[in-house]
């Protein structure tokens, strides 16, 4: 065994030998010995650097996104704080839908405050409204309040048509914001 890795050895170095002593075989050699390695020393270490560059470009990405939504979400708050009011004072909220409905033209029949809600530092004013008018100002009514100075929601609307007129009944949600 010992004679044939011997053997095996004498024959590659007596090849190299050769193939050193002409010159387009050397370069040869020598080019291919370092690129091997020049990509065994330099290459494979980059390749772990480039995992771990990879994954914190991943988390960067995922962080500016996050911080975009945040942008987006702060700039819709900033949008709607001036019509969130500071007071939850049923009667200002009365006052404010009795405008909307004598502005549509409508007739109150009834303007009822109920058992508000709180949701974090919001509060909820309920309010159940029943008025009658013409469908067109019953449909300006339901404009002027969903997109009126205030944050309002209609909830349980209903609509009864009536001779020469509709009755129109629903329950307002207004949002107040209470603390900062």
């Amino acid at each position: 065994m010992e004679t044939s890795k011997r053997d095996q050895f004498q024959a590659i170095k007596g090849a190299v030998l050769r193939a050193c002593q002409d010159p387009g075989k050397l370069r040869a050699i020598v080019i291919t010995t370092i690129s091997v390695l020049g990509f065994v020393l330099y290459c494979n270490p980059q390749a772990g650097r480039l995992a771990e560059v990879s994954k914190k470009l991943k988390k960067a990405q995922e962080k500016a996104r996050y911080a975009k939504e945040c942008r987006h979400f702060v700039e819709q708050a900033r949008l709607f704080e001036p019509r969130c009011p500071k007071t939850d004072d049923v009667g200002d909220w009365q006052d404010y839908i009795m405008g909307c409905v004598g502005a549509a033209g409508a007739k109150m029949r009834k303007l009822e405050p109920r058992r508000g809600l709180m949701k974090g530092k919001y509060r909820i004013v309920l309010l159940e409204l029943e008025a009658d008018g013409m469908y067109d100002n019953i449909v300006d009514l339901i404009d002027r309040l969903e997109r009126g100075e205030r944050i309002v929601r209609l909830d349980r609307l209903a609509l009864e048509k009536k001779p020469g007129r509709v009755s129109f009944r629903c329950v307002v949600m207004g949002l107040v914001k209470l603390r900062a």
